[in-house]
């Protein structure tokens, strides 16, 4: 890197990743950005990365080290305002319509789209560090090996996004389609995804689940919601 560089922790990232993205240690990351525990980071949450030329010195007086926590603060508040307005100007400008283009996967339910945060309707699928148990006995990643699937199935490839809403976030929410194929049908029916929060994938479930696909052929499936309330009571 030459230059000062400031990114976003995506959905399911960790700092190590972060980190061996851009070269540097995790060590590092938690003091440039004064992160005490590496292993809670917030999707959303800005990290400046710093070239050699230009990082902190460790040993910095507490006037100065407060200083440069300031000028972070400012400059995440920065950030936090224009992801804001654009969001804002995402929804003025998509509405409740459609949305195109190649597709980004980001987690196994969430794709990048033009963009724009788009989060799949109807369905819920396990978290990026979610484990789940095989049925020959060992445990493995549950979240990772969706998120693998959904890559090998869209990722890169032309998809339609029909905007039902957008949330809290400001990520849209609706069907994905690709090829005129419904990708979240697909999630569910391969049993990479719980049908949830409506009944339009109730029946797909239900098919999967006598099949065994995916989760239904675990011998240990976690609900992606209990994962996501344990790990919030942990920390």
């Amino acid at each position: 890197m030459s230059e000062t560089t400031v990114t976003r922790v995506e959905p399911g990232e960790t700092l190590s990743e972060i980190a061996a993205r851009y070269d540097v240690s995790v060590e590092e990351l938690q003091r440039w950005n004064g992160i005490e525990n590496p292993d809670f980071v917030q999707a959303g949450q800005t990290v400046v990365i710093y070239s050699s030329m230009q990082a902190p010195s460790p040993d910095l007086s507490v006037g100065s080290s407060n200083m440069w926590m300031g000028g972070i603060v400012v400059l995440a508040f920065f950030l936090f305002l224009l992801g804001r307005k654009r969001s804002s100007s995402t929804r003025r400008k998509y509405g409740a319509g459609t949305i195109t283009g190649k597709a980004y996967v980001t987690d196994g339910d969430g794709i990048r789209v033009s963009g724009q945060e788009v989060r799949i309707a109807g369905l819920d699928a396990p978290e990026w560090n979610q484990p789940a148990k095989h049925r020959e006995g060992y445990w493995f990643a549950h979240g990772r090996r969706v998120k693998s699937a959904l890559i090998r199935e869209i990722g890169g490839r032309p998809v339609h996004v029909s905007v039902e809403r957008y949330d809290k976030f400001g990520r849209a929410v609706g069907t994905v389609t690709c090829y005129g194929r419904d990708i979240g049908a697909w999630l569910v029916r391969e049993g990479h995804a719980r049908a949830l929060y409506s009944d339009r994938y109730a029946q797909v479930e239900e098919e999967a689940k006598r099949a065994k696909r995916g989760m239904w052929g675990h011998a240990v499936n976690i609900d992606p919601r209990k994962w996501r309330h344990r790990n919030r009571s942990r920390s």
